[in-house]
């Protein structure tokens, strides 16, 4: 009986769900599901609907990071740059990009695992052995 319940409860819950819309985040905040915020859509159709909403200096930030500045093509700077960190990507607000930060290391992540902020959180990260690189 109890098999017999719970496969009617799966049978309801697939029907209920068929025909809603997809979940989405809507990161440029129009009210509206743009391809790019579709979960459902491919990883192509994704990326050939956001690359046009870019700028060349979007996509050339995107590229370069924060933090190099190179004369001519990036002065960006970050203000909170993490200590420790390579750098980080460029903040997109107006498509819901945001910022990642980056680190790079063969012999593991040396990044500060307490901030001189308010933040009182500690940050861990992992160390590679430098005789396994």
């Amino acid at each position: 009986m109890n098999k017999l319940f719970a496969l009617s409860l799966l049978i309801l819950w697939g029907c209920a769900t068929e025909h809603q819309k997809p979940v989405f985040s809507d990161l440029n905040k129009n009210g509206k599901m743009d391809l790019y915020e579709n979960p459902e859509a491919s990883l192509d159709e994704r990326v050939g609907d956001i690359i046009p909403r870019l700028s060349l200096e979007e996509k050339v930030g995107l590229v370069v990071g924060m933090g190099m500045n190179i004369p001519g093509m990036s002065m960006a700077e970050r203000k909170d740059k993490v200590q420790g960190a390579a750098g980080s990507t460029l903040e997109l607000p107006s498509l819901g990009i945001s910022s990642i930060v980056l680190a790079d290391g063969p012999a593991g992540l040396r990044i500060d695992p307490v901030r001189d902020s308010l933040d009182t959180n500690t940050y861990y990260c992992t160390a590679f052995p430098i005789a396994t690189v």
